[in-house]
């Protein structure tokens, strides 16, 4: 009965490990989807929560070298390219876990849409997962000045 004792303390907290690193692997995160699962198109770019809830920024150059810069931008902070479209890509960082709190595993979405030809609004949102919010970042500023900086060398 003794043992028992000093036993449930370490049983509790390696069920909470489980319980959390099965909800982070989950996260919390919506893939935007376009008709049948296809690529967006530019209407249901701009019909997603992610854009709508944020003004864009702007870059003078075309939606091509931004899309390029956006690639970058996700691998500069560690994100593994998951969806590479003409109008949205997005990338996830590998879960890292400690000693109590995981981290990493946020989703990095770039919505991008063409305003004419020489300038492009751009939307970065980060998602994170509910177990790692503790342990994990938002990405949306560093993702931007990485995209700036390809582009700045670019010219």
């Amino acid at each position: 009965m003794h043992r028992s004792k000093h036993l449930l303390p370490h049983r509790l907290l390696l069920a909470g490990v489980v319980l959390a690193v099965a909800v982070g692997a989950v996260g919390c995160g919506s893939t935007p989807k376009g008709k049948g699962g296809a690529t967006l198109s530019e209407a249901e770019v701009l019909e997603q929560e992610d854009v709508k809830k944020n003004p864009p920024v702007m870059m003078a150059y075309p939606i091509d070298k931004v899309h390029e810069a956006a690639l970058r931008g996700l691998t500069a902070v560690g994100c593994e390219i998951q969806r590479n479209e003409p109008y949205f890509v997005s990338g996830k960082r590998p879960n890292k876990f400690g000693l109590l709190v995981g981290s990493g595993g946020e989703t990095v979405k770039i919505f991008l849409l063409p305003s004419g030809e020489k300038e492009t609004r751009v939307w970065v949102d980060t998602d994170l997962s509910f177990a790692g919010i503790a342990g994990q970042q938002g990405w949306d500023d560093q993702v931007l000045a990485s995209m700036r900086d390809t582009l700045g060398r670019a010219n």
